[in-house]
């Protein structure tokens, strides 16, 4: 990946104080994806008030991929919890059932103290997913960087906002498995956002700009491959399934089947994508495991 690609994942401040003085809770809480891995997660969270901060748990939502661990110091006694209720209580049933909320629980953190870990998936299935997003995130960054070049070329003194650095940045957290929503503790909560301002920003820009030259700019999108949309194997309260992740700006395509007398019986099904033997082949079905 290019350097603007590394460079976003590099650790950001964004301080959130807790109204107790004993504790303040900072989202020095770092989520970075290390080497750029959408399987893997690192956190840190900082006690930078003069008390114990007691029962700290980080909060994840979205969804909970199959073989998920918790890679911490013993010394932490930090334990991974997974709730039975969908960290969104208004989203539809469909939705709903895919997701599924847990928790990274630490007893303790002492005061002006610092503590790290990792919430990774060991899958194998899971991690050849997060191998095609890194190549299909190659392709979206030499879309991203050839648009804005157009931009420049074709609209020098329209001064249009592109930050390209911002927009991959984001994107590669946008990507992540793990999607971490609150810090509490036996204070009170507080949210954690994973994005800096300049990139929420900059993705806003992005897709105003986007609209607005797509089809303009559309010989930057022909001729590209068509990818396999990774497939991540999830629980849920139903048991295992499967998610496809579609990314913007390429083609991407997700495979599925079902039983025609399952079809005939209940009138309609829900279908879950197959996970891909091979993300080598997308312009076939052939090669798809079906087992879940």
């Amino acid at each position: 990946m290019g350097e603007s690609c590394n460079r976003g994942c590099q650790p950001h401040r964004r301080y959130r104080q807790s109204p107790y003085e004993e504790f303040t809770a900072t989202a020095d809480n770092e989520v970075s994806c290390p080497g750029d891995d959408s399987a893997a997660l690192d956190c840190e969270i900082s006690n930078e008030g003069r008390g114990m901060a007691k029962d700290v748990f980080l909060t994840f939502g979205g969804m909970l991929p199959v073989g998920t661990g918790l890679f911490a110091d013993p010394e932490l006694r930090a334990e991974m919890v997974e709730s039975d209720t969908p960290p969104d209580p208004v989203a539809m049933p469909v939705a709903a059932s895919l997701q599924r909320a847990f928790s990274i629980k630490i007893p303790r953190i002492a005061p002006k103290d610092t503590v790290q870990f990792q919430v990774r998936t060991t899958d194998p299935d899971n991690i050849r997913a997060a191998v095609q997003i890194r190549k299909i995130r190659g392709e979206i960054q030499q879309i991203i960087h050839q648009f804005g070049m157009r931009l420049r070329a074709e609209y020098p003194n329209l001064h249009l906002p592109w930050d390209e650095t911002a927009i991959l940045s984001g994107r590669i957290k946008d990507e992540c498995f793990f999607s971490p929503l609150r810090l509490s503790d036996d204070h009170g909560r507080y949210p954690v956002t994973a994005h800096t301002e300049q990139e929420i920003l900059a993705r806003a820009q992005c897709q105003d700009v986007y609209a607005r030259f797509k089809a303009q700019f559309v010989n930057i999108f022909q001729g590209r491959p068509q990818f396999i949309a990774p497939v991540v194997r999830i629980k849920t309260r139903d048991g295992d399934r499967t998610r496809a992740i579609f990314p913007p700006y390429v083609n991407t395509t997700a495979y599925s089947s079902a039983s025609v007398a399952d079809l005939q019986r209940l009138g309609s099904l829900f279908v879950y994508p197959s996970v891909p033997i091979s993300y080598d082949e997308p312009s076939s079905p052939s090669g798809m495991d079906t087992s879940l």
